[in-house]
């Protein structure tokens, strides 16, 4: 790919990340969920970079919004704090502003778009995972409403989420065709969340699992329209497979200058441990990657500004970016050696965040069955 940022693009994108790096200074890896950072970030634009401007949001393309998360975390931005957003903005606030109807869109669009909800994706289940087509949350239709039970589990910002995107099946007999995709607020009767700690690492996005007993939503809940939850479930995964690794990517940069920097510094009898061609060689290989992936991350996003097809561009990047960069955050501690063993460099702290992608929206080993059945 050539050069894709115009000259007010490479202004936004250099703001976001003096932002950043001058706001968003690192916390203690076991710190939970940062109100002010996030609402710092609301005030920046950031939480509605891709959504309507009615709503108060930046209306970017998706490219556009890969590259603020990159350099947000290339500045400095805590991957805890990237992880959380991007679950809200792409998870959640995305399809609203698609599938919405006028009523949720008037209702959430100002208040996902400016940070005063949180928004939380709950999809996964203890017993199926990402095996869509045995969901066991079930919807039934009544006049009264629609009356749901079930749980979920593993829901990012579930513990501070003020509205979940929920999917659930209204008919299991019809498997996929019969999800249907409901936005269920945090003070629905019936609805017990509960947080799950400790977690590897990511405090900062805290997990929940979501206990619903016989929770009764108004018909007008729905999503998109009845049966239509699969729908809803692509968009969203388009877009967070896709935009989810761009703070990561950007932190990873940042990570690897700061590796090249230290090795450079420290001296091994005349020469410094640079001139090892074990260790110079190593972290040439991690640069080589690293452009690897931002050249794939970025043509996902086009992917998705040129309507192409919404399964196979977010697989590959998902596959290939996340593991670059569990690859680059060990190698780097491999480099940092025992100095990295005592965190100074927060090398430990990276491994232990980044281990997240490996299941985060889909394990690397259902991104291959989606991309082999892709091109076959």
């Amino acid at each position: 790919m050539t050069e894709p940022w115009s000259d007010s693009q490479k202004s936004l994108l250099e703001a976001a990340r003096r932002f950043a790096e001058l706001s968003l200074r690192p916390r203690p890896a076991s710190a939970d969920f940062d109100r002010w950072a996030w609402d710092a970030c609301a005030r920046e634009g950031i939480l509605g970079a891709s959504l309507p401007s009615d709503w108060g949001g930046g209306a970017h393309d998706a490219l556009t919004t890969v590259g603020l998360f990159e350099a947000l975390g290339r500045g400095g931005g805590e991957r805890g704090l990237l992880f959380a957003m991007s679950a809200h903005l792409f998870g959640v606030a995305v399809a609203v502003s698609r599938f919405g109807s006028e009523a949720q869109k008037d209702f959430w669009g100002g208040r996902l778009a400016r940070g005063g909800a949180v928004g939380a994706l709950a999809i996964t289940e203890e017993s199926g995972g990402s095996n869509l087509s045995d969901m066991t949350t079930i919807a039934e239709d009544g006049e009264a409403g629609v009356r749901i039970r079930g749980a979920k589990t593993l829901v990012t910002n579930g513990p501070v989420a003020d509205l979940f995107l929920l999917i659930a099946s209204e008919n299991p007999r019809r498997g996929l065709l019969g999800l249907t995709a409901f936005l269920l607020p945090r003070d629905t009767p019936g609805l017990c969340v509960k947080p799950l700690t400790p977690t590897l690492g990511l405090a900062a996005a805290p997990m929940a699992r979501l206990e619903l007993r016989d929770c009764l939503l108004p018909k007008e809940a729905i999503l998109g329209r009845s049966g239509g939850g699969f729908a809803v479930i692509k968009v969203s995964m388009q877009w967070e497979r896709t935009c989810l690794l761009a703070g990561f990517l950007g932190a990873a940069e940042r990570d690897l200058n700061g590796c090249l920097k230290y090795v450079r510094g420290r001296r091994v009898g005349t020469g410094s441990l640079y001139d090892h061609q074990a260790v110079s060689h190593r972290l040439a290989h991690q640069r080589c990657r690293l452009e690897a992936a931002r050249q794939l991350l970025y043509r996902g996003a086009l992917a998705i500004d040129r309507q192409e097809d919404p399964l196979l561009w977010p697989a590959m990047v998902k596959l290939f970016v996340s593991e670059f960069i569990i690859g680059c955050a060990e190698e780097i501690l491999r480099t940092y050696a025992g100095s990295g063993w005592l965190d100074g460099h927060g090398a430990g702290t990276a491994l232990r965040d980044v281990m997240a992608l490996v299941s985060a929206s889909g394990t690397s080993d259902v991104m291959l069955n989606i991309i082999s059945a892709c091109i076959k």
